[in-house]
């Protein structure tokens, strides 16, 4: 700012100038200019004092990230010593140093808003755009681009899952001091992004302590057993001396059992439908009797104390081993075969619509699916956050912050396949820690320097919640499924030390002693892990019984293999005794220095150098289990590990001229995958002792060759000799960039931008389908046998050391480090203008080409058929959103924007050429080589916001989102296209949230808000994807399809959902 006497106006020089409760501050120049740099987005208060003039204190200045704001003082001569003056902050509309779109949410709008985390804000900012409608990219789309292209930032650090895209963390939502989200095109110190950046500034602790405790529960209305608790605590660590160090503290735990727990089926399910009209008829009447057999809500004696009626249970030799338990034999309401009917028609036969039964709420009985039946699932989801800061100033020009992040998730979904068991569906977990440590020295007023330090660790695994299934030991082996009996095992009747294969992880292990390939009574050997005295196999588990599957097909259900548990129950198909694990972590470390110095009034120079060393892991077993004895005829593995590097460099000026900001930056990438790719174009073969094997005559070498690492692969040139594989190239990357403001009155502003920006695809792109330890190699635990060749028939790479599971793969599309990295060219045109006081208009236009994108390519490749990712697609957007904005008057204050865009390219996603591929062997359907609508696709998006807050301390706030349909690819029942891709669309979409709250104060100690959370405000029943053959969400020609497999919940967005909390801050 500028500071200058108020009678004469000329500049006062000397004038210090300080932000209230920190150590920040400067001192005005020879012409009444200062600069304060390096300050933490927040709100403060900034004082000027001057000798012989009045302090003069502006309240409420907001700081932004990257962003530059100007506090202007005009001093009074003072009379008497000691004299102030306070005014409160204007704060301008017009942001003269913005040259690209950019939204930002600042602390006080997490309060007021109905929101708790960044996730639940995006949907609401114009020109982002969240799909589910199973297209192939499903996730948050910026400005038309794929849902990988953007990059996220916790406190200036990158916290991606370079895995596999997205967000890889969280931030507790009382840490959160801003959010931004950047949708044009940004600045050169930002890379790995194509289409936005999502920045989070976490808070700092201040010079006062500060307690806040919030908690909710959903116990009022529509119950899904949530609960949210979250605390903060801040201040300075030593009282006495509160600017030496500070801290700040966020945690907040929320649990829920999710909108799937509880279900109610919106039609009756029938097993006889004479009409064929879906609704329950009941036809000749009858007399509802006794029938002598357990029908749902009969009364029982419930003899274990289970809450459920059990029937007989039979050994496999069919003796008896436990009665049924006794019941009341009662007419249930429906017509149950054997009961008297009015014949009326004289047909012989009871006519009438029957009732499917099945116990869909897993309490062990077969209920009637009437409509409105309710159905219990076992969805969960528990995520805790935690945030920690800790702020030191041992010298007045050095700052040093040590900071964490962590997140914990725990989540059950639901799913179709496990319908019928669904305790059996797969668990995912997550963990991420981001710990780093910043310093920051400031050489002088218009000079500092950063070094920045981190260490990032993410892990996710997924697969049945089951004490004790472990598939890999700490050396990334895979155990052998030979077990060895350990010699602790005193009342085993097998004995110790001798080794037998472990044929199930649901069934109880035995010796096959008649080779026979299935456990036979009286004859094999069995470990007894239950003490029931007799062999168990099957789920440990009650299924969930019934007739409604008994229509269902292998189409629906995958898997032909029936499922028995203990109990003896059994249903004719089903998916449950197949699981699919897998575990992937990464751990980054991230080294980076900038320096920052303000040359003048007009320049603003910034540099910096940034290195990542990656450690990366991923483990994919797929189809473990199934049958009577949880054994899979053909397991499917992936096991890889590598570790590459990148580095980067970036410059850039800002400068703001009188009438102009200029913002121009060139930033450099560059990408070391460190690893060998494979070419499908060359012959593969092996080299051992000297000699070239092919890939049919791995056979002749000898298998402890493999064990020792002696073999080689490569390829086999034309003359037969025999090359290694090629390193994949170093990819280097130089991407201008250019904004442009012009300011032309403090009411209007235009702006521009142009740049270029690339992003290195995911990593699972570059290594996918390896198996590069495909043979134990030692380092097998105690009680597991190292016998190597076995291991190797069972779960090993039958190409080892060529590191692609060729085999275990239908054309596997395997991962490819020598593809480049992904590039878009961004240009974008803004105007701003305070129409009235109150009154603000916004315009923008955007265009954006993506290029290289990559897409798996089929190759009839030696020794068989296998895709490699390639860059070879294309992509492009274009539209304009418009705004207008009611500023914060009269209590009240409210916003709408309106976008059109057009998102094309020529394929939907990463894999669509290789379905291109597959549908023209199957259908014999050809690609369309033009340009097709992407699955994300929504050409007119409303958003809307109102906030309204009463001086009494109540208010409301609401957000809202309006969308055209997103598009669907029409098809046959059979699957065939029938009309362009993406040519259908689905109903539009409207989705309001809301927050009422009501504040007091209580003897200012305390502030307490009681609120209430509204989600789906008018509970409108949204579509979010459909059945392709209709184009809707209920209905499918597939004939073969139930209506159990038809009805799924999750093609519809979750119903008016409502939390209650409350908060209290101490201060």
């Amino acid at each position: 700012g500028t500071i200058t006497d108020v009678s004469t106006g000329e500049p006062l020089i000397g004038v210090n100038v300080v932000l209230k409760g920190t150590a920040l501050g400067a001192a005005s120049d020879e012409n009444g200019d200062f600069f304060i740099l390096n300050i933490p987005a927040k709100k403060y208060t900034v004082s000027a004092s001057y000798i012989g003039y009045k302090t003069t204190s502006v309240t409420d200045v907001r700081v932004n990230a990257d962003r530059t704001t100007t506090v202007n003082f005009s001093l009074e001569v003072s009379a008497v010593e000691g004299e102030e003056v306070i005014v409160e902050a204007e704060r301008s509309v017009i942001v003269r140093d913005q040259t690209a779109t950019t939204t930002t949410i600042e602390e006080e709008d997490f309060e007021n808003m109905p929101i708790n985390s960044y996730a639940d804000i995006l949907d609401n900012v114009v020109g982002v755009i969240e799909n589910d409608n199973g297209g192939g990219d499903d996730g948050i789309h910026i400005r038309g681009g794929r849902s990988g292209e953007t990059a996220y930032l916790v406190d200036g650090f990158y916290v991606k899952n370079i895995m596999s895209g997205g967000m890889a963390t969280d931030v507790a939502r009382g840490g959160i001091s801003e959010l931004s989200i950047i949708t044009g095109a940004f600045n050169a110190e930002y890379g790995q992004a194509m289409s936005g950046i999502i920045n989070i500034i976490t808070q700092e602790g201040g010079a006062e302590y500060d307690v806040n405790f919030r908690a909710s529960t959903d116990k009022l209305y529509n119950s899904w057993d949530s609960g949210r608790l979250e605390g903060t605590v801040s201040g300075p660590v030593i009282p006495t001396i509160p600017q030496f160090a500070t801290f700040f503290i966020s945690a907040d735990r929320h649990h829920t059992n999710g909108r799937h727990k509880y279900l109610e089926l919106p039609w009756a399910v029938l097993k006889v439908d004479e009409n064929g009209d879906g609704v329950y008829n009941a036809g000749e009447s009858w007399t509802d009797d006794v029938n002598d057999t357990y029908d749902y809500g009969e009364a029982f004696l419930d003899d274990n104390g289970n809450d459920m009626w059990d029937h007989a249970v039979y050994d496999t030799s069919g003796n008896l081993v436990t009665a049924a338990e006794s019941w009341t034999d009662v007419a249930n309401g429906i017509y149950d075969i054997g009961e008297e009917y009015e014949d009326t028609n004289g047909d012989g036969i009871r006519n009438g619509d029957v009732y499917a039964l099945a116990d869909i709420d897993g309490d062990g009985i077969a209920e009637p699916l009437k409509k409105g039946a309710r159905e219990v699932t076992a969805t969960y989801n528990w995520t805790d956050r935690v945030m920690g800061k800790l702020v030191l100033r041992p010298i007045d020009n050095l700052k040093i912050t040590f900071g964490t992040n962590i997140q914990n998730n725990e989540s059950r979904g639901f799913s179709m396949n496990y319908r019928q068991l669904p305790e059996r569906n797969a668990v995912y977990w997550q963990e991420s820690n981001l710990m780093y440590g910043k310093l920051n020295y400031t050489f002088s007023e218009n000079m500092f320097a950063t070094v920045k330090v981190s260490k990032y660790r993410v892990e996710n695994w997924s697969g049945p919640k089951i004490e004790g299934e472990k598939f890999l030991n700490d050396d990334h082996e895979l155990y052998s499924k030979q077990f060895e009996i350990p010699s602790d095992w005193d009342n085993s009747i097998l004995d110790a030390g001798t080794e037998f294969d472990w044929l199930s992880y649901y069934a109880e292990p035995y010796n096959d002693v008649d080779q026979d390939g299935a456990f036979t009574s009286g004859t094999d050997e069995y470990e007894d892990l239950n003490g029931d005295g007799k062999y168990s196999w099957g789920v440990f588990t009650n299924l969930r019984e019934g007739d409604a599957y008994d229509n269902t097909s292998n189409y629906e259900f995958y898997g032909s293999y029936p499922i028995v548990n203990n109990a003896g129950d059994t249903i004719r198909f089903g998916h449950s005794t197949y699981h699919n694990y897998s575990n992937d972590r990464f751990n980054t470390t991230q080294l980076e220095g900038t320096f920052t110095w303000q040359v003048n009034k007009a320049h603003q120079v910034k540099t910096g150098i940034l290195t990542k060393q990656h450690d990366l892991f991923n483990f994919y077993g797929s189809y473990i289990g199934g049958g009577y004895y949880g054994t899979s005829s053909d397991p499917s593995f992936i096991l890889w590990e590598k570790k590459p590097e990148e580095q980067s460099f970036f410059f850039q000026d800002k400068m703001e001229l009188k009438d102009l900001v200029v913002n121009l930056g060139l930033r450099y990438d560059k990408l070391d995958p460190k690893s060998f790719f494979a070419d499908p174009t060359l012959n593969l073969g092996y080299r051992y002792d000297g000699e070239t094997y092919e890939t049919s005559d791995l056979t002749a070498i000898p298998f402890s060759a493999f064990e020792d690492g002696l073999v080689e692969w490569g390829y086999i040139n034309d003359d037969g000799t025999f090359s290694p594989p090629d390193n994949a190239s170093v990819k280097k990357f130089w991407s201008p960039r250019i904004g442009i403001g012009y300011p032309v009155t403090e009411n209007t502003a235009f702006h521009f931008n142009y740049g270029q920006f690339i992003k290195y695809p995911d990593y699972n792109y570059m290594y996918d389908y390896s198996n590069s330890n495909g043979i134990a190699i030692g380092g097998v635990i105690d009680g597991y046998s190292g016998n190597g060749e076995t291991f190797a028939n069972l779960m090993g790479n039958s190409m080892y050391p060529f590191p692609f599971n060729l085999g275990d793969w239908y054309i596997p599309p395997v991962g490819s480090p020598n593809i480049k990295p992904e590039k878009s060219v961004q240009y974008e045109f803004g105007l701003r203008t305070l129409l009235t006081p109150e009154y603000f208009f916004t315009l923008t236009m955007f265009y954006n080409d993506r290029y290289d994108y990559i897409s798996a390519n089929i190759y009839d490749a030696d020794p068989t058929e296998y895709a490699v990712y390639e860059n070879m697609d294309y992509g492009n957007s274009k539209g304009f959103e418009i705004g207008l904005s009611k500023l914060f008057t009269n209590n009240f204050s409210w916003e709408i924007f309106y976008s059109f865009s057009k998102a094309e390219g020529n394929t939907a996603n990463e894999t669509s050429h290789w379905y291109e591929a597959y549908y023209s062997s199957v259908y014999g359907t050809h690609p369309v080589h033009r340009t097709i609508t992407m699955a994300w696709d929504q050409p007119h998006t409303l958003n809307l916001k109102f906030d309204y807050r009463h001086p009494r301390g109540y208010g409301v706030n609401v957000l809202g989102n309006i969308g055209s349909g997103l598009p669907y690819t029409p098809t046959d029942a059979r699957g065939r296209n029938i009309d362009d891709e993406n040519s259908g669309r689905m109903p539009y979409t409207a989705m309001f949230d809301a927050k009422a709250f009501y504040d007091l104060q209580i003897k200012n100690m305390a502030n307490v808000r009681i609120y209430m959370d509204v989600t789906n405000l008018f509970d409108r029943k949204n579509v979010v994807n459909v059945f392709n053959s209709t184009g809707k969400p209920d209905e499918s020609l597939n004939p073969n399809n139930s209506p159990m497999w038809i009805y799924r919940p999750y093609y519809y967005s979750a119903p008016r959902h409502i939390e209650l909390g409350i908060s209290v801050g101490l201060r």
